[in-house]
C-alpha cells in the first residue's frame, strides 16, 4: 500500500487511489478542506506515524528532499522556519503540514516511550482531597477579586455622574 522512501524519517509514498478513508480525512483536515484529494502533496499518516508524499504530483524529487530536510532537522532550525518567512511561499502550505506532522510524530514517540514505564507512587484519597481543597479556595479567590474588581468598576461609575 504505501512504499517505504526512507526508513530514518518515516518518510512513505503512495497513489492517490491507495489512500485509506482514516487518512482521507486526515489528509482533509490538516489541509484546511482547501484542496481536494488530488492537490494534496504532502500529508501525516496517523496510522502509519509517518509522513506520506502523494507519488502523482510534478515535483516528487523536490518534495522527498523537503521532507528530507524537515524530517531531519534539529528544533533549532525548524524554530527559524516557524518564525520566518512562509507566508506567500508556494511551499508554505506544505511547509506547516510537515511542520505538524513533525510535532505530532514527536508526540506519539513520547506516548509510546511513557507507556513503558511503571507508574509512580500511588495518590491516596487523603492526597486528592488536599488537592480538591487547594483548587476550591483557588477558585473562591479567583471569585472574590472579580467582585473586588466589578465592586471599583461600578463605584467609578457612580462617580461618573
Amino acid at each position: 500500500m504505501y512504499h517505504l522512501i526512507d526508513e530514518k524519517t518515516r518518510l512513505y509514498a503512495c497513489n492517490v487511489a491507495e489512500i485509506t478513508l482514516e487518512d482521507a480525512y486526515c489528509i482533509l483536515q490538516s489541509w484546511g478542506g482547501k484542496h481536494s484529494l488530488s492537490e494534496v502533496v504532502v500529508f501525516y499518516s496517523v496510522t502509519q506515524n509517518a509522513v506520506v508524499i502523494n507519488e502523482n504530483c510534478k515535483d516528487f524529487n523536490s518534495i522527498v528532499m523537503l521532507c528530507r530536510g524537515f524530517l531531519d532537522a534539529d528544533a533549532e532550525t525548524l524554530e527559524d522556519v516557524e518564525t520566518g518567512n512562509l507566508e506567500g511561499n508556494t511551499w508554505e502550505p506544505v511547509c506547516r503540514v510537515l511542520l505538524e506532522a513533525r510535532a505530532m510524530m514527536e508526540f506519539k514517540d513520547n506516548m509510546e516511550m511513557l507507556s513503558h514505564q511503571k507508574p509512580g507512587k500511588e495518590y491516596h484519597l487523603m492526597d486528592w482531597r488536599t488537592y480538591n481543597h487547594l483548587m476550591q479556595e483557588q477558585q473562591f479567590f479567583n471569585i472574590f477579586q472579580y467582585g473586588v474588581i466589578m465592586g471599583k468598576r461600578t463605584e467609578r461609575a457612580r462617580r461618573a455622574k
